[in-house]
């Protein structure tokens, strides 16, 4: 699955600070998918002492909130309430404080959590979602306006199948062959996770390509990245590399009877399978030769 990184406005001096410091952040974000909700966490970081935030969020087109209620984070923010006003269809105004002006537990960490949800017909593509007019109070009520922020949501299209071709597939030793996957829907990640059954066999890289290391057969698999975890298999059969040319020296070899000579046999190529030999005489009367091409003439 992409990795999700936030875009987030941090430069601003606070107000008797003498600091930058960052209002709201994101430590992580989800994707979505048409019609699902994901949980997106938001961590402030607030002055020394601040009793409440608010803020106002703005929802970008093709987004809702899933559940108007704010999950407050306890560690965070202990004795603390939240109170979302709805403003419009696409923004909210929201304000996390305390009854009793208790101080948040630490001046930054995860807040809240809120749930956001994709249109069923939202397209893919990147959403901005913006926090802005973010002020925060002590317990005296001293105000200190704080930056605006916001995080980029991705909306993507599940895969639904994935396939390989061609399949199965015949290598040699030594051999490459390419695999090509396809995802459907066409719109959803083509990235996907390659693995062999049996690396001793054949072996598969981050593009597809198969290389056969040993003489046998081995599944490979390709899943999908983007969280559906299809997958799909082919079958690699991996054959020697045959023999292609064997070559006799001397070509041409005299012996008087009772006299011995040697034979060479040069089998090609040099990665073949099975590069053995086996020797015979087409008139073993006359000569004779065993399995290590040693030649013994009998008569002329």
């Amino acid at each position: 699955m992409k990795t999700i990184k936030s875009i987030i406005a941090i430069a601003a001096l606070l107000v008797g600070a003498g600091t930058a410091r960052a209002a709201l952040d994101f430590p992580s974000v989800p994707t979505y998918s048409p019609g699902k909700n994901a949980s997106l966490s938001v961590v402030a970081n607030t002055p020394d002492g601040t009793s409440a935030i608010q803020f106002t969020l703005n929802l970008p087109d093709a987004f809702s909130i899933y559940d108007t209620t704010l999950e407050i984070d306890k560690t965070m923010a202990p004795d603390h309430l939240c109170r979302l006003n709805k403003v419009s269809d696409s923004s909210y105004r929201c304000v996390i404080y305390s009854n009793s002006n208790t101080p948040f537990a630490s001046d930054t960490g995860k807040l809240f959590s809120i749930n956001l949800k994709a249109a069923p017909t939202a397209p893919k593509g990147d959403y901005t979602l913006s926090f802005t007019e973010i002020r925060s109070s002590d317990a005296s009520g001293e105000e200190t306006t704080m930056p605006d922020a916001s995080v980029t949501l991705v909306v993507t299209i599940p895969a639904k199948s994935v396939s390989i071709s061609p399949s199965p597939t015949d290598i040699s030793v030594g051999e490459t062959a390419k695999l090509t996957v396809s995802v459907l829907p066409a719109e959803a990640s083509q990235i996907v996770r390659w693995s062999s059954s049996d690396p001793a066999t054949a072996i598969v890289s981050d593009d597809g390509t198969v290389t056969g290391i040993a003489p046998g057969n081995a599944v490979i698999t390709a899943t999908t990245a983007d969280g559906t975890n299809l997958s799909a298999q082919c079958s690699v059969n991996v054959r020697p590399v045959l023999v292609s040319s064997i070559t006799v020296t001397p070509s041409n070899l005299v012996l008087h009877p009772g006299e011995t000579g040697t034979l060479t046999a040069a089998v090609l190529p040099a990665n073949a399978g099975n590069r053995s030999v086996e020797w015979t005489s087409g008139n073993p009367s006359v000569v004779t030769v065993n399995a290590d091409g040693l030649v013994e003439a009998k008569a002329v």
